[in-house]
């Protein structure tokens, strides 16, 4: 006997039934890839579609197959609906969609110009009865490259669906480029978006404020919202600070000074010193001639919270080193724990779930999409300059399947830049590199 669709998965089969275009604004752990896939199967059983593209982040890629091979698990699917899936569903990740095409001009006066654009692969040019991107908020910004690969491959397909928790991560210009994809005839260029929904810039030309009420409409336009706790009983969350000291205050100090070499840095630009703090509240800097190590008391602080604690652990880290670091002191302790960075190719986060391993550490650009509920104990090493990233981080183990309360524990030096990062990104703001800049001229950097 399988597992029935919960309500709220019921109610999005019925608007994809009845919508050619929609946007699913489902946060994370509500269950998204099973709606989709759901949906797919139903539609290639009664005869709607005859195939189906999935698009996501490489990373993701796995996982979707993952759910493809268990659909049997839920009451209304079986083996032969798996089976189908294979036949006719594609699962590709964004970045594959795209390919550049290099032009060169060759002018009278003798010189040469080259253009550069992008061209969707000659693979997905062709008709697809519905495509679906998951993680939709990549898209948005009509500059990048998977935004013109999508608004290209919406023109081949009959229907179109979106997916994500974070559809505008806090920026409404991101709404652009996926609602183009739904539908591209909404606007004839990104000017006249702004001009309606951006009502003030900051000095760089930057969208600063925005018409909220009509960019809230125009989400609802297009698509239907569930928020996880009021479609499962989930339990209760706790956050705690714990003050790492910095261990290295004369290095910081240099640094804030412009007294680098001494440590093998050549500092060449603005804006890179402020940078540097991070590396070295977080136990590394990376020289000239690679890297060096330096004290920090968040080790202790960590090693500190998993002393006696026999339950299952993530961790999570923005820089790779700092995952190198971590890692040490993890066999330090003689604990067995996986490591989801941005060089992992697989899916080790299936293995913690129900394995033996005591921890999984995990880099933020990774954080999307997985299960890891096997843990409801969470230690951010350090932050992330996004905040969709840490809240797509944090969604990791809070979500459906969990029972305990979670609690997180996030590791913050105080007095430093580190320390106002946190505080912003975990009041939902992103930490732009003109606010660091004002930080950093707050702190006396010197420029």
């Amino acid at each position: 006997m399988g597992y029935p669709l919960a309500p709220h998965q019921v109610r999005a089969l019925d608007f994809m039934d009845n919508h050619r275009v929609g946007w699913l604004i489902y946060e994370a752990g509500t269950g998204k890839t099973i709606i989709a896939l759901a949906w797919v199967v139903r539609a290639l059983v009664s005869g709607i579609i005859e195939n189906a593209l999935i698009l996501c982040p490489a990373s993701l890629v796995p996982r979707w197959w993952h759910e493809v091979d268990s659909i049997s698990k839920f009451e209304e699917f079986s083996e032969f609906d798996r089976d189908l899936l294979h036949q006719y569903l594609t699962i590709g990740s964004l970045s594959s969609v795209w390919r550049t095409v290099t032009k060169e001009m060759h002018h009278r006066d003798g010189t040469t110009s080259v253009t550069k654009s992008v061209k969707l692969k000659e693979a997905f040019e062709r008709p697809w009865s519905v495509v679906i991107i998951d993680e939709s908020h990549r898209l948005g910004s009509p500059s990048t490259n998977i935004t013109k690969a999508c608004l290209a491959l919406a023109g081949w397909a009959n229907r179109r669906f979106l997916l994500t928790g974070t559809p505008d991560c806090g920026k409404y210009t991101k709404l652009y480029g996926q609602v183009r994809f739904l539908d591209p005839q909404r606007w004839r260029s990104f000017t006249e978006f702004k001009n309606r929904y951006v009502t003030k810039y900051d000095n760089f030309r930057n969208p600063a404020a925005y018409n909220v009420e009509a960019c809230e409409a125009l989400k609802r336009q297009y698509g239907i919202v569930a928020v996880l706790a009021e479609c499962f009983d989930m339990p209760d969350t706790i956050d705690t600070d714990i003050p790492c000291p910095l261990a290295s205050p004369k290095v910081y100090e240099d640094l804030k000074k412009g007294r680098c070499s001494k440590y093998g840095l050549t500092v060449m630009a603005t804006g890179v010193l402020p940078q540097k703090t991070y590396q070295l509240v977080s136990g590394f800097l990376k020289v000239d001639d690679g890297i060096r190590h330096f004290d920090t008391s968040k080790i202790s602080a960590l090693t500190d919270l998993l002393d006696g604690y026999d339950g299952k652990v993530v961790i999570v880290c923005k820089f790779k080193e700092s995952i190198a670091i971590v890692s040490k002191a993890l066999n330090m302790l003689g604990m067995a724990f996986h490591v989801f960075d941005g060089d992992s190719t697989e899916p080790v986060w299936q293995s913690f779930q129900t394995d033996d391993s005591r921890a999984i550490i995990v880099q933020y650009t990774k954080a999307e999409g997985i299960d890891l509920f096997a843990s409801c104990m969470m230690i951010l090493y350090e932050p992330t300059f996004s905040a969709r990233e840490l809240q797509q981080a944090k969604a990791r183990i809070w979500r459906k399947g969990q029972r305990n309360t979670c609690r997180y524990y996030f590791l913050s030096t105080p007095k430093t830049l580190e320390e106002k990062s946190w505080t912003t990104v975990r009041n939902g703001v992103d930490v732009s590199s003109d606010m660091l800049l004002q930080w950093a001229k707050e702190e006396r950097f010197i420029s």
